[in-house]
Formats: C-alpha cells, structure tokens, sequence
C-alpha cells in the first residue's frame, strides 16, 4: 500500500485499529469482488481512452466539453483504481 494511498484508507480510523483495518482491507482488495471491479474499471478504462481518441468526437461543436468530461471520468476510474491497488 502506497503512503499516500495508505493515508487515504486509514483517514478517520482510530490508531488503535488501524492495524485489523490494514489486515481486512489486505484481504477484501484480494478477494473477487476487488478483482472483479478492477477488470470493468480497466474496461472502462479503455473504451474512454479509445473514446477521447476518436475523431467523431471533434464533429461536435461542444467537442472541447467533452473531452474535459472524458478526461474527468478517466482521472476518477484512475483515482479508483490507485485506491484499490
């Protein structure tokens, strides 16, 4: 677990459960529900990145709001991702 990502998890947990909190928190981003989320955040994850990349995209006058959405949606999955590690 990363410092900084580490800090985020154990914001609010009392000192003295932060070691369980680790613990649990180790075998819950192991389990299939975190391998699961991972698989459709990656999926997600490149059908965004293909999306910000497509020249249909600039056919829009409102092309520039779009692509600001995209990225906006691509930096969440990506703040996600880095969460669950």
């Amino acid at each position: 677990m990363s410092n900084k990502v580490g800090l985020t998890w154990l914001k609010d947990i009392p000192k003295a459960n932060q070691d369980q909190f680790k613990e649990d928190l180790g075998s819950f981003k192991n389990g299939p529900i975190f391998n699961k989320l991972r698989s459709i955040l990656s999926d997600e994850e490149d059908k965004l990145s293909r999306q910000r990349l497509s020249v249909e995209i600039f056919d829009s006058p409102n092309w520039a709001n779009k692509q600001a959405f995209v990225n906006g949606q691509l930096s969440a999955i990506r703040l996600i991702k880095e969460l669950i590690g």
